[in-house]
């Protein structure tokens, strides 16, 4: 009975999983661009966004040609524009949510500004940051000349990123001796920047709970990659899990976008389980 639900439950098609996908992309990147626009003085001269600093990134001589134009974008106020197109593309998304289909222009400005975004910082970019780049621009490519093999496309090459990128932490993390003891918990808890000191010093004795919670960790980013190919119990196990998980890191650790940018490869997840 219970597989049977999950059954029915579990089933989208790929217009679906492409709409919601877009439409927790579109929620994500709301939030992360009102984020940034709140604070538009730091992308001033002397401010830790500013292009002066950042484009000591890029090789001069090879972007000489482009220089003034590149200055245009994303110097201020330029960049504030570029994220201001994304946050009503975003918005737009979300609006149109009641509607059959996902529209285009959204997404495609979407796509265009997500990767301006990108190419403007170079580095110091985060897993959520990433994973947002991997799913805006095949939806974008998807956007420009819709189809069904397209949209399959999307749907599998963005499950596919997700797979590797869970799996590829968790390997990372079995291979270090800090993670595999369970301090390596503890000590991220324990910092300034992404810790909490109240459940730090809940840990800080707790061997058996810092290891439970670390090879809880370790093994279900390893075998992520297998939702795709369980039965429905085990494969909603694997979302609760890493929604759960995504949560978590967002309340105790203020890492809030990652929520979004990982939940919002779950429907392509979906969509290809089908398929297999």
């Amino acid at each position: 009975m219970l597989s049977s639900t999950l059954a029915a439950f579990g089933s989208i098609g790929p217009a679906s999983a492409v709409k919601l996908t877009s439409m927790l992309l579109a929620f994500g990147l709301l939030i992360s661009t009102i984020e940034h626009l709140s604070c538009w003085y730091e992308f001033q001269t002397g401010g830790i966004y500013s292009w002066k600093i950042l484009s000591t990134n890029w090789n001069e001589k090879r972007f000489m040609l482009g220089t003034r134009a590149m200055a245009v974008v994303f110097d201020f106020p330029g960049i504030l524009v570029v994220y201001g197109i994304q946050a009503a593309a975003a918005a737009a998304i979300l609006l149109q949510a009641s509607s059959p289909g996902v529209p285009r222009l959204p997404l495609i400005l979407l796509g265009a500004t997500q990767l301006l975004v990108k190419f403007r910082y170079g580095f110091g970019e985060d897993g959520s940051d990433q994973m947002k780049t991997v799913i805006a621009l095949p939806l974008a490519l998807y956007a420009v000349a819709p189809s069904s093999l397209l949209g399959d496309a999307a749907l599998l090459f963005i499950a596919l990123q997700s797979c590797l990128a869970y799996t590829a932490a968790g390997i990372a993390k079995a291979s270090s001796r800090i993670w595999r003891s369970g301090e390596a918990v503890f000590a991220i808890l324990n910092t300034r920047s992404y810790g909490n000191a109240a459940l730090a010093r809940c840990l800080r004795d707790a061997r058996c709970l810092k290891l439970g919670l670390a090879w809880s960790v370790i093994v279900l980013e390893t075998l992520f990659p297998l939702c795709v190919i369980v039965h429905p119990p085990l494969f909603w196990v694997f979302l609760l899990w890493g929604l759960g998980f995504h949560i978590f890191c967002a309340f105790f650790m203020g890492l809030n976008n990652f929520v979004w940018a990982f939940v919002a490869t779950y429907p392509a997840l979906l969509f290809v389980r089908q398929l297999i």
